[in-house]
């Protein structure tokens, strides 16, 4: 039972952090096809931020010292990136909303 418990969390984590990530692209764009691709390459960027994450976690529960600092390299700057990216994302939904 807590395994499906964790699963669920952890799925639930991930799914809203794309979601949040993905709230940068506008809600109405004039031609539907520029949102998709828009939509495509920030969920290929979320990825790649999210990949970096986690093998920064692997790097960081390493014996080596360098090891360990190159791994909190690769969690907080991607985790920083994607903090300013879902500020974004918020103020153009605001900002959307009001026009």
């Amino acid at each position: 039972m807590s395994d499906v418990f964790s699963d669920l969390i952890f799925d639930g984590i991930i799914d809203s952090w794309f979601g949040l990530m993905r709230w940068i692209v506008p809600e109405k764009l004039q031609n539907e096809k520029a949102r998709s691709v828009i939509k495509l390459v920030m969920d290929i960027f979320a990825a790649l931020l999210m990949i970096c994450v986690f093998i920064g976690l692997f790097a960081v529960i390493s014996d080596d010292d360098y090891t360990r600092r190159i791994g909190k390299y690769m969690i907080f700057i991607p985790l920083g990136i994607s903090a300013v990216q879902i500020l974004i994302g918020i103020i153009v939904r605001i900002a959307g909303r009001n026009r």
